[in-house]
């Protein structure tokens, strides 16, 4: 599933943590860069394995991107892409570039898209709405993280403002569901954590 890009959000997060760690602890080691290297490749399969799905099972896709709760975890495929830009920096900036560039341009194409959807919808319920809606709205936050020190700023603004503006709605919908609605479903508890994120 599309959700399975999650996984490399969470290694580049943590190989983006070590590297800060040692560098505040001012200790000298490969371990970040060894994470980065495997969520890379982890990146790699996952993405190889998304262009097979695509070719051979394409209506697998489109139900995914017509599902209310799934077509929201596209969004972790250009975050991932951000993530590990934010990781590459210190070892390549031209690397970093190129990452940076090809999520934030799939991270804009995934926002209108998501939004189009949100939009024009026929099938969306109140019981739908859950945090993992944060994923392809707020996720614009991450572009400044290394579009900054690229010297990408006016850009790095536009998609931070994006994401602060949709974090604030986002936020009081999904409070208003959860409170005056009926509970989340169990499989989806695990997405509250998500809420953590863009504070």
């Amino acid at each position: 599933p599309l959700s399975f890009f999650s996984m490399t959000m969470g290694m580049a997060g943590l190989s983006i943590a070590w590297e800060k760690t040692l560098q505040v602890m001012h200790i000298e080691t490969v371990l970040p860069y060894i994470l980065t290297a495997f969520t890379f490749l982890v990146f790699a399969l996952l993405a190889g394995l998304h262009t097979v799905r695509a070719i051979r099972y394409p209506e697998a896709i489109l139900a995914d991107l017509a599902h209310p709760i799934k077509i929201n975890f596209l969004a972790t495929i250009p975050i991932s892409l951000l993530l590990l830009s934010v990781a590459l920096l210190p070892l390549n900036q031209g690397f970093a570039l190129v990452f940076w560039f090809s999520g934030s341009l799939l991270q804009l194409i995934v926002l209108l898209f998501i939004l189009n959807k949100w939009m024009h919808h026929e099938h969306f319920k109140v019981e739908h709405l859950n945090p993992a809606w944060f994923i392809p709205e707020v996720g614009n936050v991450l572009v400044p993280l290394s579009g900054s020190t690229l010297g990408f700023t006016e850009i790095s603004w536009f998609f931070f403002s994006v994401g602060m503006l949709f974090w604030l709605i986002l936020q009081t919908i999904i409070f208003n569901r959860i409170l005056f609605h009926s509970p989340l479903p169990e499989k989806l508890l695990p997405t509250l954590f998500i809420l953590i994120a863009p504070p």
